[in-house]
C-alpha cells in the first residue's frame, strides 16, 4: 500500500512533493508541515471564538435559526463567515460551500429589500435586523 499509486497519499509523497522539491527548493515538505500546524493552531483558537460568538447572535427555533444582525455585522468576517457555518450545520444543510457562506453574509452588509435566498436544504431571508436561515427538518438537538 506504501507504494500503490492508486492512493493519493503515495501520490503525494512519490511524485507531487518530490516536483515541488525540483521547482522551489529543498526544505518545501517541512514548510508545508509547519504551515499545516500554524492553521491548526488558528483553527483551534477561531473555532472557539466562533461558538461563543455563536451563542450571543444566534436565536434556535424548531426549524430555524434567528441571526442578530447589529451583532452579527460587528464579528470580524472570518468570525462571521463561521458563525454561518455553524448554522448550516446545526440545519444539516447538505452540500454547502463557500459561495453559499458568502451569499448568506451580502445579506449583512448588502441588503436593499432582496428576495429570500434557496440554498442546498435551507431558505434563508433577511427581515429588518433578523436573518433567518430555515429548514423543513427539525434541528439537532445539542448544538453549539
Amino acid at each position: 500500500m506504501n507504494h500503490d499509486l492508486r492512493y493519493t497519499r503515495v501520490r503525494v509523497r512519490q511524485t507531487i512533493i518530490p516536483l515541488l522539491e525540483k521547482e522551489l527548493g529543498p526544505g518545501i515538505a517541512e514548510a508545508l508541515v509547519r504551515t499545516a500546524e500554524q492553521l491548526r493552531e488558528d483553527d483551534l483558537v477561531l473555532a472557539g471564538l466562533a461558538e461563543a460568538a455563536y451563542a450571543r447572535v444566534v436565536t434556535t427555533k424548531a426549524t430555524a435559526i434567528h441571526l442578530d444582525v447589529p451583532g452579527f455585522r460587528e464579528l470580524p468576517l472570518a468570525l462571521r463567515h463561521r458563525v454561518i457555518g455553524l448554522a448550516v450545520e446545526v440545519l444539516d444543510a447538505p452540500t454547502f460551500a463557500r459561495v453559499h457562506i458568502l451569499a448568506i453574509d451580502e445579506l449583512v452588509d448588502h441588503w436593499h429589500g432582496q428576495k429570500p435566498l434557496t440554498l442546498p436544504g435551507i431558505r434563508v431571508e433577511r427581515k429588518d435586523e433578523i436573518i433567518t436561515l430555515k429548514t423543513t427538518k427539525t434541528l439537532k438537538t445539542g448544538a453549539c
